[in-house]
C-alpha cells in the first residue's frame, strides 16, 4: 500500500507549521479527506473483482481524490507517482476491450484528459501506453487526448477530430497545442485567467470550496501544466495563477511536507457524504450522449 492513513494535527499551531498548496480550505479538511478516501481504498481493494469494470472505476476514482487532496495539502510530488500509476491502471481496466467508444461510450471526457495530464506530469509512460492502447482498441478518437499523450505515447493512433469542438475550453486547449511557443504561452495565460475557472466551464464544481461535504478537491488545471511540459513552454507568466500546479513542473518548494511527518493511525472505513446537488449536462465533464 502506497500511503499511510493519517490523523489530524492535534492543534492549530501544529497545522500552521506547514504551508499548503491550496488555502481555500485548511489542513484539517484535506487531512480528513485523505484519511477518509484511504480507508475506502482499503475496502475497495479487498472487494475488487477481476475484470469487473465498475470495481476498477471505483478504485480509480478514489485514487484521483487521494491525489488531488494530497496535492492541495502539501504532499511531496514524488509520493504521488505510485497512486497515479495505480489510478491509470485501474481506469484502463475499467474500459473493456469490447466497449464501443467510437462515439464516446460510457467514458467521461474530463476524466480521460485528467488521466492523460497527470500521467504526463508524473512520468507514467508505461501505464499511459496501456491506456492509449485500450482507447484505440475501443475506437476512441480525439485530437486533444492524442496530443496530451504524444510525448509519452507517440503514434498513439487516437487523432481524428476534437470530440468537443463546440466547447470553449476544448477549443482553446487545442488551439494552444497547435500554436508556436510564444502564442501558446499567451494562450495558456488567457485560458487560466478567462476560461478555466468560470461557472460556464466548471458548472457544479464552481465555488465547490464554499459547499459542505468533501467534494472540493482543488481547482488545479493539470492539463495546463501537461501542455507546458509537452511543449517545453516558459511558464513564468502563469506560475502565480491559483489554478496552475507549478510544483508538478518545478518540484516541491522549500518547507512543504511537514504535515506528513505526523505519525500514522488507522481509522474505521467511512462512507463519502452523498452530494445531493444534481450535475448539469456539460460535455466537458459528463457522459457522452
Amino acid at each position: 500500500m502506497f500511503i499511510n492513513l493519517l490523523k489530524k494535527p492535534e492543534s492549530k499551531n501544529q497545522q500552521c507549521m506547514a504551508s499548503i498548496r491550496d488555502n481555500r480550505k485548511d489542513a484539517d479538511y484535506f487531512l480528513e479527506g485523505i484519511n477518509m478516501v484511504s480507508s475506502n481504498l482499503v475496502q475497495t481493494r479487498k472487494n475488487l473483482k477481476e475484470e469487473h469494470p465498475m470495481s476498477y472505476y471505483s478504485l480509480s476514482d478514489g485514487l484521483d481524490c487521494l491525489i488531488r487532496w494530497s496535492y492541495c495539502l502539501d504532499k511531496p510530488v514524488k509520493e504521488l507517482l505510485e497512486p497515479c500509476k495505480e489510478m491509470i491502471d485501474a481506469y484502463t481496466r475499467s474500459i473493456l476491450p469490447t466497449d464501443d467508444n467510437r462515439f464516446g461510450g460510457g467514458l467521461i471526457y474530463g476524466e480521460v484528459l485528467n488521466i492523460c495530464s497527470l500521467g504526463v506530469l508524473l512520468d507514467c509512460g508505461e501505464e499511459l501506453k496501456k491506456f492509449a492502447d485500450r482507447l484505440q482498441v475501443t475506437g476512441f478518437k480525439d485530437d486533444l487526448t492524442s496530443f496530451l499523450l504524444s510525448t509519452m505515447v507517440p503514434n498513439n493512433g487516437l487523432s481524428g477530430k476534437l470530440r468537443w469542438k463546440g466547447d470553449k475550453a476544448c477549443q482553446k486547449l487545442i488551439q494552444i497545442s497547435q500554436a508556436n511557443k510564444e502564442d501558446a504561452q499567451t494562450g495558456l495565460l488567457e485560458y487560466l485567467d478567462n476560461i478555466y475557472y468560470t461557472r460556464a466551464n466548471m458548472e457544479s464544481d464552481y465555488n465547490a470550496h464554499k459547499k459542505e461535504g468533501y467534494h472540493y478537491m482543488g481547482y488545479f488545471s493539470f492539463e495546463s501544466a501537461a501542455i507546458v511540459k509537452i511543449m517545453g513552454l516558459n511558464d513564468e507568466r502563469i506560475q502565480h495563477s491559483p489554478y496552475y500546479p507549478a510544483d508538478l513542473i518545478h518540484g516541491d518548494r522549500p518547507g512543504l511536507g511537514e504535515l506528513w511527518k505526523i505519525p500514522p493511525t488507522i481509522t474505521p472505513v467511512q462512507q463519502f457524504p452523498i452530494i445531493k446537488e444534481e450535475m448539469k449536462n456539460k460535455s466537458w465533464w459528463h457522459f457522452w450522449e
